[in-house]
């Protein structure tokens, strides 16, 4: 009988639960290991941003760089294909920052990322030995080269920054406001965890929003070749290479100072787009990574079930799963805080829990097996 079994299936959802909790204890440890900075060099830093179709909002990335505490040597925009004016907009910012330069691409190569391709042209054409990259929607904060810069000691080839949406966005509904609260959530929670793996000298993610790593790494392990397959993966495929095949040090920098700040997709259906394409890369993770997300996700969700089977059949153990993984969860985000330097993330982290590893459950194997959509673009998974 169904029944016999239910302190098997108790007792294996507690023991999901116990690992569960265990991973962040382990991603804790690697948060607060201590990160040495340089005081700030002489090299040369160059800024990328590539962006199609962003006459509406690269102004953005563009006001904020000329705010920045330490200006940038360079600023390279890639107009990749655009036909909305984007170029012209980029051109109206020169006066305010004569460092700047667009780089116009008119074709795409068959079988090359679009966005992999745009960046090639923008490290090809720029002349910095370190290379940061943005997006055009986001507004990096005035201490941002310059922590950049502090970061990129003489060890360190990578630096890995984070971002978190508008806190000034507004919602007209009820599911709008659900919506940036969960976007925010989410990209809290990935982070901690990614700068935790970071600490512990497995990087497995990264935001191209916000990267900063020297020329000589991306000419030492090939750029982007190899990796066009992926419509995704120029910030995280690309940082597992360098993990993989480099001895350079990577680092994060979870500080406010040097956290952008980005618009967010204003609905459901934006974000189950933008999501499948970053999650598309997720094919081509080595091993260990894809080995590191089954365990997580895998029994952060059989312990979320655990909650159904405590409301279905009380008395069996199934809560006590479930009490284990959130207060893993609270630990996870309590502690986080510290080191993030803000709160306002996760204060609905018991209901957006749910939502976030229903999420996990549907889109991330769409992200496998759909078909990519991007700027108005279809493309085979």
């Amino acid at each position: 009988m169904f029944s016999d079994h239910l302190p098997l299936l108790a007792s294996i959802a507690i023991g999901a639960a116990t690992v569960y909790a265990a991973l962040h204890l382990v991603v804790l440890a690697g948060l607060f290991r201590r990160t040495s900075t340089s005081p700030g060099g002489t090299e040369r830093m160059s800024v990328i941003i590539a962006a199609r179709n962003e006459a509406k909002r690269i102004g953005l990335a563009l006001e904020s760089l000329t705010r920045q505490v330490r200006r940038p040597d360079e600023i390279v925009v890639v107009d990749d294909r655009s036909d909305d004016g984007t170029a012209d907009v980029v051109a109206s910012y020169r006066q305010r920052l004569p460092m700047l330069r667009c780089v116009r691409v008119d074709r795409l190569p068959s079988g090359t990322a679009p966005k992999k391709h745009a960046l090639e042209c923008g490290i090809t054409s720029s002349t910095g030995s370190i290379l940061c990259f943005t997006d055009a929607d986001t507004a990096p904060p005035p201490a941002w080269l310059q922590s950049l810069e502090r970061a990129m000691g003489p060890d360190v080839g990578v630096a890995v920054g984070f971002y978190t949406p508008f806190a000034d966005g507004t919602a007209t509904t009820l599911l709008g406001s659900v919506l940036r609260r969960f976007i925010e959530y989410e990209k809290y929670k990935t982070g901690v965890l990614s700068a935790g793996s970071i600490g512990l000298g497995f990087a497995w993610t990264a935001s191209g929003s916000n990267l900063a790593y020297r020329r000589s790494v991306y000419d030492g392990v090939g750029g982007f070749a190899g990796q066009h397959e992926s419509i995704s993966g120029d910030d995280d495929l690309f940082v597992q290479r360098i993990r993989r095949q480099t001895s350079w040090r990577i680092i994060s920098m979870p500080s406010p100072e040097a956290t952008v700040v980005t618009e967010v997709p204003e609905t459901w259906r934006e974000l189950y787009r933008q999501r499948t394409r970053h999650l598309s890369a997720g094919r081509w993770y080595d091993l260990w990574s894809q080995s590191w997300l089954a365990v997580y996700h895998g029994t952060n969700a059989f312990a979320t079930c655990a909650l159904l089977a405590a409301v279905a059949l009380p008395g069996h153990g199934f809560l006590t799963a479930y009490v284990i993984k959130m207060c893993a969860d609270l630990f996870l985000c309590a502690l986080g805080d510290l080191r993030f330097g803000r709160a306002r993330a996760w204060t609905w982290f018991l209901p957006l829990e749910i939502v976030n590893v229903a999420y996990v459950i549907i889109v991330g194997p769409l992200g496998w097996l759909s078909r990519i959509q991007w700027k108005g673009s279809t493309f085979a998974r």
